[in-house]
């Protein structure tokens, strides 16, 4: 969870648990949520030229220095591909507008960390 607002993180906390999404996932799905440490523990960072540079989940990739563009994140093991399932994270982010707060937002979002192809 995470927050831009001038509430207390425990009244955050609170309201996030509170208005939180009831998600339902089909049975039949094959991609599934996961959270983003799950993902990059199975993901190596190559460049252009498919030279590992790291396991981003152990390195401090902003350190290496790297230009976005130049690189990319490939699976280590294509059957991690369907995600991590129901114990995936919801993640939260609370913004209050106002001081004294007048209006609050709160969002959440799902990590996928793969879509399926679209068929068209």
């Amino acid at each position: 969870m995470s927050s831009r607002s001038v509430l207390p993180k425990s009244t955050q906390d609170a309201m996030l648990e509170k208005f939180a999404p009831v998600v339902y996932l089909n049975s039949a799905e094959t991609s599934l949520p996961s959270s983003a440490e799950w993902y990059l523990q199975r993901t190596k960072l190559v460049d252009a030229s498919g030279n590992v540079i790291s396991n981003p989940a152990s390195a401090n990739i902003s350190a290496l220095g790297l230009a976005q563009s130049d690189y990319r994140l490939e699976m280590i093991d294509q059957t991690s591909r369907s995600g991590q399932g129901v114990d995936a994270p919801v993640y939260g982010f609370v913004r209050s507008l106002g001081d004294p707060v007048t209006a609050i937002d709160l969002t959440y979002w799902f990590f996928y960390p793969f879509k399926r192809e679209c068929v068209r």
